[in-house]
């Protein structure tokens, strides 16, 4: 788990982290709170590999979306799904910010997306407070029937 990755700060600090378990010891810090901490990792992962791979991509959007830099996560968000078009995962953090920044119709659309590619996570849109104010539309019920499982 995570607190694995948190016992390395001490290495973090000294420099000697091995660069390969920067984006791992950032998720944690994210995950503990510890946001300067995860921002300062993924810089030194990014000064040594200047070129955006997938994995700091990845990193970064999550620390965006985590600590509500909404345009900023966005714009990592689309650079992923343009990567990997069939991961749900990140047509979902799509449409969480679009509903986070109150783009209804947008959310949707990245919603409409994930479910046709596959995502079935009835309970995560259910219950993901983000999700609240929508749950009266008639789309997003719609889209929700879609995915609700049968023994409900």
């Amino acid at each position: 788990g995570y607190q694995y990755w948190l016992q390395q700060d001490t290495l973090f600090a000294n420099a000697t982290l091995p660069l390969s378990e920067l984006i791992r010891y950032a998720y944690s810090s994210m995950l503990a709170g510890n946001l300067t901490r995860a921002e300062e990792a993924l810089e030194q992962r990014k000064l040594h590999f200047p070129g955006y791979d997938s994995t700091w991509v990845q990193a970064h959007a999550f620390y965006s979306y985590f600590t509500e830099e909404n345009e900023s996560a966005i714009a990592q968000y689309k650079s992923l799904v343009k990567l990997y078009p069939n991961q749900t995962d990140y047509l979902l953090r799509l449409a969480d910010l679009h509903v986070r920044t109150n783009k209804t119709n947008k959310a949707l659309d990245y919603l409409q997306e994930a479910i046709k590619k596959g995502f079935k996570g009835y309970y995560v849109l259910n219950y993901n407070p983000l999700w609240q104010e929508q749950r009266n539309n008639h789309r997003f019920k719609e889209l929700i029937k879609e995915i609700t499982p049968s023994n409900l």
